[in-house]
C-alpha cells in the first residue's frame, strides 16, 4: 500500500511540473544544471530553445530573436548574422550543410565530396568535386532541349525533326562539305570557270558566249547603259568602289542622292558637308562597336598635328542675324534606349543667350541629366552663369527625406573634431600658393556626417566620390544653428543674472 502512494505521488508531481513548464516560459537551467546562466537551453509554452531564452519554433538553435519566414516551420537555426546548419559523417570525413547570409542561401559540401539531388529517392542532379553538373534524366552525347512543360530533355526523345536548325544535320554521317560537294552540279559553266587561270589584274567576262579571262580585254560597251561616265558619278543609282586615292579639284562637290541631298565640298579652304539641302536630313556618324579607352579609340576623334598649342577643337556657331535670349549658341545631347528599346534624352550640355542686347551677349553654360524621381528627358538642370557663379539644380522639400536623427548638437560636436586644414599634394613643395587649399580630407568628412558617397569607394583603382560643396554648406548651417541655440540659451541666463 505504501509503495502504491509514493508511486502515484511521484506520478502527480512529474506531470505537475510538466504542465507548470508547459504553460509558463521558464529557463530550464533554473531546475536543471545544464547551463551556467540559465538561457541556453529554455523551454517556452511547448518551444525548446537552444541558446536562446525566446524561442520562436519548436525547435530554436542559435540566438537570433526573428522568426520563420515560413509558417510551417518546426526547426530554426538562425544567429544574427550568417547561420550554417550541418550534417556530418564523422567516420568518413563527409560534411554537408544548408548556409545563410548576405550572399543569399547555400546549399552544398564543405568537405571534397560530390552533392546528390534526389527526389523519390532517385537522383535527379549531381554535382562532382570539380563543379561539374549531371542531370541523370538526359542521355549521354545528346542536344538539350525544353520541352512544352519546360523541362530540359534530350533531343533524341523529342520531335525535333520539325525544327528547321535540326532538319539538315539530322542523320548526317560525313562531313557537311562531302555532303554539299556531293550535292553540286559540275555543269559545263562552272568547269570553264574552275579552269580558268587565277591571275591578279584579269578580268573575267563573258566572249563567244564562253567564260575567259584577259588583262587587257577588247569590251564593246558601247551600249552600256549603266556604266559610270568619266567622273564615276553620272549614275545616282550605281555603287561605286575607290580601290585608289582619287583627287579632286577645289569647288567639286560630292553630290549623294537623286535630288541631291546631301553636298561633301571643299571650297578651297575648308571641308564642307551639307545634309540639309532637301531640308530633311543630318550628319550621323554609326558604328556597330563601343569606342575603346586608349587614345583615338573612340568613335570620333579629333587630331591636331600643329606643333602649336590650340590643341583639337570644336566649334559651334549662332549664324542668325537677330540672336534672342533662352537661344542656344550650341548643344550636346546624349541619348540612350530604355527597356521598351525607346530613345530617352539622359544628358544635355547646352550654352544659352541669357541677356542679349545690340552689344552684349550674356550667356550661361546649363548641365542638364535625368534623375529618379523626375524621369522626364534630363530635365535636372544646374547652371554657370555669365558671373562665373555655380547654381544647383533645385531641390524642392516634396522630394526629400528628412533624417532627424542627425541634429544640430550632434553636428557642431562633430566640427568641433574634424581636422581642417591647408593642404598642398604630397610630394610636391612646388605648388604654387594659390594651388594650395583648405578643407578636410574627403574619407573623414564622409566618416564624421555620412553624406554622399564614400570616397574610398574606386573604379578601376581611383577613387570617385568627393565633398559636395552642397554638403559643406549644410553641415556650416547645423552648426550655426547650433551656436544660435546655444548663444540664446546663454542670454536667457545673462538675463536671469541681472534680473536678480
Amino acid at each position: 500500500m505504501h509503495k502504491f502512494l509514493n508511486t502515484l505521488s511521484l506520478c502527480l508531481a512529474i506531470l505537475a511540473i510538466g504542465s507548470w513548464l508547459n504553460a509558463t516560459p521558464y529557463p530550464i537551467g533554473s531546475l536543471f544544471p545544464l547551463v551556467s546562466d540559465g538561457t541556453d537551453v529554455t523551454m517556452e509554452t511547448g518551444k525548446f530553445g537552444i541558446g536562446t531564452s525566446n524561442p520562436q519554433e519548436l525547435l530554436h538553435v542559435g540566438v537570433g530573436t526573428d522568426t520563420s519566414d515560413i509558417s510551417a516551420t518546426d526547426l530554426l537555426v538562425t544567429r544574427a548574422g550568417p547561420s550554417n546548419l550541418s550534417v556530418r559523417d564523422s567516420a568518413n570525413n563527409v560534411e554537408t550543410f544548408l548556409f545563410a547570409s548576405t550572399v543569399g542561401g547555400i546549399i552544398g559540401t564543405i568537405t571534397n565530396d560530390p552533392l546528390d539531388i534526389k527526389t523519390n529517392n532517385i537522383s535527379a542532379i549531381s554535382i562532382d568535386t570539380s563543379q561539374n553538373v549531371i542531370v541523370t534524366s538526359l542521355t549521354a552525347s545528346e542536344i538539350v532541349i525544353t520541352d512544352a512543360s519546360k523541362n530540359l530533355i534530350s533531343a533524341a526523345v523529342a520531335t525535333y525533326p520539325s525544327l528547321a536548325e535540326f532538319i539538315h544535320v539530322k542523320g548526317v554521317t560525313s562531313a557537311l562539305q562531302t555532303q554539299i560537294d556531293g550535292k553540286q552540279p559540275l555543269d559545263s559553266e562552272l568547269t570553264t570557270i574552275a579552269a580558268l587561270t587565277e591571275t591578279n589584274g584579269n578580268v573575267m567576262f563573258v566572249a563567244g558566249g564562253a567564260w575567259t579571262s584577259d588583262a587587257t580585254p577588247a569590251i564593246d560597251c558601247t551600249d552600256c547603259t549603266n556604266l559610270p561616265g568619266a567622273d564615276g558619278f553620272t549614275d545616282p543609282t550605281a555603287e561605286n568602289t575607290w580601290t585608289a586615292d582619287q583627287t579632286f579639284n577645289d569647288n567639286v562637290n560630292l553630290t549623294f542622292g537623286t535630288d541631291g541631298d546631301v553636298d561633301i565640298d571643299f571650297n578651297g579652304t575648308d571641308l564642307v558637308i551639307q545634309a540639309q539641302i532637301a531640308g530633311t536630313g543630318h550628319v550621323r556618324i554609326e558604328e556597330s562597336t563601343s569606342g575603346g579607352g586608349s587614345s583615338e579609340a573612340q568613335t570620333l576623334n579629333l587630331v591636331q598635328n600643329d606643333a602649336g598649342s590650340g590643341g583639337a577643337d570644336i566649334g559651334f556657331r549662332h549664324a542668325s542675324s537677330s540672336p534672342a535670349d533662352s537661344d542656344s549658341v550650341g548643344m550636346m545631347r546624349f541619348n540612350a534606349n530604355d527597356s521598351t528599346a525607346t530613345a530617352r534624352q539622359t544628358h544635355v550640355f547646352r550654352a544659352v543667350f541669357t541677356d542679349v542686347t545690340s552689344t552684349t551677349m550674356d550667356s550661361d553654360f546649363w548641365f542638364s541629366v535625368m534623375n529618379n524621381v523626375n524621369a522626364g528627358s534630363a530635365n535636372t538642370t544646374a547652371k554657370l552663369t555669365s558671373l562665373g557663379v555655380w547654381t544647383d539644380a533645385p531641390s524642392f522639400e516634396e522630394f526629400k527625406q528628412p533624417e532627424r536623427q542627425l541634429t544640430t548638437a550632434s553636428v557642431l560636436a562633430k566640427l568641433r573634431s574634424l581636422d581642417v586644414y591647408r593642404f598642398r599634394g604630397i610630394g610636391r613643395p612646388d605648388v604654387k600658393d594659390e594651388e594650395r587649399h583648405i578643407s578636410p580630407s574627403a574619407d573623414a568628412f564622409y566618416e564624421a556626417f555620412k553624406v554622399g558617397q564614400d570616397p574610398r569607394v574606386k573604379i578601376n583603382g581611383v577613387p570617385q566620390y568627393g565633398i559636395a560643396a552642397r554638403d559643406v554648406a549644410g553641415v556650416a548651417l547645423m552648426a550655426i544653428q547650433e551656436l544660435i541655440k546655444e548663444n540664446d540659451r546663454l542670454k536667457d541666463r545673462l538675463d536671469a543674472l541681472e534680473t536678480n
